[in-house]
């Protein structure tokens, strides 16, 4: 035991010092950093640390350019025309996931899904912009036009036969092409049949597999671009060429006899 003013004024300094280094004990978490909001000044979120080919998130997309939003297959850039910026964000949906937006050969190969070409849209830098500015990435360049949609790949519902131009129509398994003179244009109809059903109009050799049935010539049958039409003009899966003669019966695989 002490006694006197000095003996109080010490045990004051002690408890002072105790409760001193009691709070700062608080303050530190179990692995010696320091909690609280000064401690995350300054941090990265989870998503700024992924890059655009690993793990995606609203963060990541939406600090990438347009340029590096196309060309990652976890965010998909559309655009906003009502805030005058493009907007990047976390890719949804089959069609979508796991490729690039501007890849049009992945985009074909989903089942459901088909590539679309945009409107108006300009890569070029400084022809638009997400929240982060085009960079290195954007070529130095001129379009006609832009602030459109760009690129993408939607899902879409699978069209009917009559939705079909005439080389969609001969290479489906569900659908026969027909000539219809007395309408001036072929006619894109259901499958009808074991002959027709279940193969592509114009494999021979499927048909000739199926019991009962043999491939049919046709008759001065023009496949080429603009030579014919269904409903639907010929797109881009007619080739471009020229053919002796047209208008008549495309081959098929019908019954035997």
């Amino acid at each position: 035991m002490c006694a006197g003013v000095g003996c109080l004024r010490g045990l004051l300094v002690m408890i002072t010092a105790l409760s001193i280094l009691g709070c700062t004990q608080d303050a530190a978490d179990p692995e010696g950093g320091m909690s609280g909001e000064t401690a995350l000044d300054g941090a990265v979120p989870t998503d700024a640390m992924s890059t655009a080919d690993g793990n995606s998130g609203s963060g990541l997309c939406q600090q990438l350019s347009r340029g590096l939003c196309i060309d990652s297959p976890n965010c998909t850039l559309e655009s906003t025309p009502e805030t005058g910026v493009y907007r990047c964000r976390p890719a949804n949906g089959a069609c979508e996931q796991s490729i690039a937006q501007n890849d049009l050969e992945a985009c074909r190969a989903i089942d459901g899904c088909r590539p679309l070409d945009g409107n108006c849209y300009c890569a070029c830098r400084g022809a638009g912009r997400t929240a982060v500015e085009d960079g290195e990435e954007a070529g130095e360049c001129v379009c006609a036009c832009g602030d459109g949609d760009p690129p993408s790949c939607q899902a879409v519902a699978p069209l009917t036969c009559e939705e079909l131009s005439r080389g969609l129509c001969m290479d489906s398994s569900d659908c026969t092409l027909e000539n219809t003179p007395e309408t001036g244009v072929y006619r894109c109809r259901p499958a009808m049949g074991a002959c027709e059903q279940g193969i592509a109009q114009d494999d021979v050799d499927a048909c000739r597999a199926m019991d009962g049935c043999r491939p049919l010539d046709g008759n001065c049958y023009c496949p080429c671009r603009g030579a014919g039409r269904t409903a639907v003009e010929d797109g881009s899966e007619a080739d471009d060429c020229n053919c002796a003669c047209g208008d008549g019966d495309p081959p098929t695989c019908g019954p035997n006899g």
